[in-house]
């Protein structure tokens, strides 16, 4: 199957996002923007290369980690059998905790499995962005790698995107949404969980339909309680990915 995107040339448009960032803007930030390296990929190479799975996105890397660029290159990423999520350090460790929460409601035992065959990524994959970038020049950058993740989406052909960030402005949820037209299923614009807000709804993308989820940072609040909401917990099942199967799981050692 050929593809429109390979993972090279996924992060070398993300590069040329990062040093056109660097070439205008204003001098007095471009030495701390230079600081700032960028994390394409949060999930092995397996997951960018095979269509109808399911994608979850976040907003942007906001800690070190393995496999960073400019530093690290593609050709380093494990082709099978990791995922960031799952096999590096977090600081605060509640992020992964609460990833975990929410995901063994879902899937029960087979949690991880599961999350090993998700692609997945960050809307702005410059780690630290909005303290190298500031707020204004941080949005223009957050439109600005759009049109790659709409090329990706159309090879990846997902039913299931999960949003880490569910405002509607300038978060995963918000600016994926404006993608794809809303279908008539649209499921619910908000629903307060506790203290938690979440967003759901369908759209119409070019291959089919797509069941997007707007979550709240896993950094605040109480995600287990994503988990008691019923239709929220239908609504990921009935849209998860038919073809998960397919995907052998071989973790690394």
């Amino acid at each position: 199957m050929s593809w429109a995107m390979t993972a090279h040339e996924l992060v070398q448009r993300v590069s040329e996002i990062y040093h056109n960032v660097t070439r205008h803007s204003d001098p007095k930030q471009v030495e701390e923007i230079k600081r700032v390296k960028y994390k394409v990929f949060y999930s092995a190479l397996e997951t960018f290369e095979r269509p109808g799975g399911r994608v979850l996105m976040g907003m942007f890397p906001s800690a070190p980690g393995q496999y960073e660029y400019p530093a690290e290159s593609v050709n380093r990423i494990p082709q099978e059998g990791w995922n960031a999520w799952a096999d590096e350090k977090w600081e605060p460790a509640r992020v992964v905790e609460n990833l975990e929460s929410v995901w063994r409601g879902w899937y029960g035992v087979t949690w991880h499995d599961e999350l090993y065959r998700t692609f997945c990524s960050n809307l702005c994959p410059l780690r630290a962005a909005t303290e190298a970038l500031g707020v204004e020049l941080y949005g223009s950058v957050l439109e600005s790698f759009l049109p790659i993740w709409q090329a990706a989406l159309a090879d990846l052909k997902p039913r299931l995107l999960i949003c880490h960030g569910n405002k509607e402005g300038l978060s995963p949820y918000g600016l994926f949404s404006r993608l794809y037209p809303a279908t008539q299923e649209k499921q619910q614009s908000a629903t307060a969980i506790g203290s938690l807000k979440v967003r759901w709804h369908v759209h119409a993308a070019p291959w089919g339909p797509l069941a997007v989820a707007g979550l709240p940072n896993l950094a605040k609040g109480k995600p287990a309680l994503l988990v008691q909401n019923a239709e929220l917990t239908a609504f990921i099942k009935r849209w998860d990915s038919p073809r998960k199967s397919e995907m052998r799981i071989v973790r690394k050692a």
